[in-house]
C-alpha cells in the first residue's frame, strides 16, 4: 500500500465455495443415499446449498468449525501469514477484500454468458451485446479500485487458444462474419484465398 516493491507469494481460490459455478459443491440431489449427513437448508447452513441440488461440505465444516464466516476469514488470514504468504489469488472470496490484511486480486469474467460465447469459453468480441455485457462486469469491479491492497485484476481464464479455430464457430455469429470479411478485404478473391490456404473452398460462406 506504501508504493514499496514487494514479492507476492499468494494461493489462488481462498474461498468458502464460488458461486459462479460447481466446482466446490456436490451433487446430492438424487444420491441422498450416499451421505451419512445432509445440512439443512436454512439456518446457520444454509450458505451451503447451491441451486437446491449442490452442497458444499467444506462450507458446512467451516460452520461448524468456526461457527461463522467471518471467525473462519480472521483464521484464514492467520494461517496465510503463519505459512508465510503474503497475497489473495485470483478467485479468491471478496470477504476478504472488505478491511483487507494483505494484497489481493479481482477476477474480471467476460466469457460467463453462454449466449455470447462463440467457441468454448471464448466470448464473440464482435458481438456488440458482449461489449455491454464486458463493460458492466468491469463497473462492477471498481468497487475496489481505490482499495491500497488492490494489486490488479485477472481477466478470465484459460482461454482455448490452442483449440480455438474461427472455422468451427457457427457461421451467423458476428466474430464468423468478421472473420469473413477481413479475409474478402486481404484475398480479394476466392483463387487467391485458396492458393494462399491451400485449400478448395467454393464460396465465402
Amino acid at each position: 500500500p506504501d508504493g514499496n516493491p514487494f514479492w507476492s507469494l499468494g494461493v489462488t481460490g481462498v474461498r468458502q465455495r464460488s458461486s459462479a459455478n460447481l466446482s466446490d459443491v456436490t451433487l446430492v440431489k438424487g444420491r441422498e443415499f450416499l451421505f451419512d449427513e445432509i445440512p439443512p437448508r436454512d439456518g446457520d447452513f444454509a450458505g451451503a446449498w447451491q441451486e437446491n441440488d449442490y452442497v458444499s461440505f467444506y462450507y458446512t465444516n467451516l460452520i461448524r468449525k468456526y461457527g461463522s464466516l467471518e471467525k473462519w476469514r480472521e483464521m484464514t488470514f492467520l494461517r496465510l501469514k503463519g505459512w508465510g504468504l503474503n497475497t489473495l489469488g485470483n478467485w479468491s472470496d471478496t470477504l476478504f477484500f472488505n478491511r483487507p490484511q494483505m494484497p489481493f486480486t479481482y477476477a474480471i469474467f467476460t466469457n460467463r454468458d453462454e449466449k455470447l460465447r462463440a467457441i468454448a469459453n471464448f466470448p464473440d468480441v464482435f458481438n456488440p451485446e458482449w461489449e455491454t455485457y464486458a463493460e458492466q462486469n468491469i463497473r462492477e469491479a471498481t468497487v475496489y479500485r481505490n482499495n491500497p491492497y488492490l494489486i490488479g485484476y485477472f481477466i478470465d481464464n484459460e482461454q482455448p487458444w490452442r483449440n480455438l479455430s474461427v472455422l468451427r464457430a457457427p457461421s451467423n455469429i458476428p466474430m464468423r462474419q468478421a472473420w469473413a470479411a477481413f479475409l474478402q478485404e486481404k484475398y480479394t478473391s476466392l483463387d487467391a484465398l485458396n492458393q494462399a490456404w491451400q485449400t478448395q473452398f467454393d464460396g465465402w460462406e
